[in-house]
């Protein structure tokens, strides 16, 4: 039986590394119709999707976390976050990371559901819904951001997304920051009140291929 050990990534990887963790995830998102919009239905852009979260990360712009084998040293399930105050790709070295060419290869439609719905309207139903909570203060500014979370479709079913998770939040335990997570389809939204989450709201927003609701 394998067995895993669940750590911070240390950042600024090789690229053979963050190239095979952009192998898997985009496989663990090969049949989501949330993935869709973000690519604009164009397959052969998942890849650069999560390639833009995980390459913005590992240049400095956030964190990760993943379920390591131990026999094989294969990361098998990722955690990528932006710390409070921040997002992911707000600087030219980020986005030189995936982010300018995912843009430039997407369709017109596409560009403008980024510009007007993800970069737009979700960002402030995450405030929105961040400020209801009745805490002080509550907002990204004190919010870590949980932007992708997945498993090798290989390895899922065994709980190591669960210990990834567990682990970024026990860091953050007894101290003022919060964790905030988007949700896009209800068993997600049911796993992660699981582990502690509360939901703070729902909205269904235009996707550019699907409609989407996110909670």
């Amino acid at each position: 039986m394998s067995q895993f050990v669940v750590k911070k990534l240390p950042l600024k990887l090789p690229k053979e590394d963050v190239d095979d963790l952009v192998e898997f995830t985009s496989r663990a998102f090969a049949s989501s119709s949330y993935m869709d919009d973000f690519t604009g239905g164009d397959d052969s852009l998942r890849g650069l999707t999560t390639r833009c979260l995980i390459g913005a990360a590992n240049v400095g712009g956030g964190e990760m976390y993943g379920a390591v084998e131990v026999a094989t040293g294969k990361v098998v399930s990722l955690a990528v976050c932006a710390p409070p105050g921040k997002m992911l790709n707000e600087t030219p070295e980020e986005r030189e990371q995936g982010t300018n060419e995912l843009l430039f290869r997407l369709s017109p439609e596409a560009k403008k559901w980024r510009e007007k719905i993800l970069g737009g309207k979700i960002a402030s139903f995450y405030e929105e819904s961040l400020a209801r909570s009745g805490e002080v203060e509550v907002s990204y500014k004190n919010s870590w951001s949980f932007e992708l979370v997945a498993t090798d479709p290989n390895y899922q079913n065994r709980g190591l997304a669960t210990q990834v998770i567990r682990t970024v939040l026990e860091k953050y335990r007894g101290t003022s920051d919060l964790a905030v997570v988007a949700c896009a389809l209800d068993p997600l939204e049911r796993f992660y009140q699981s582990l502690g989450f509360q939901t703070k709201g729902y909205k269904v927003f235009p996707g550019c291929v699907n409609p989407t609701v996110i909670s």
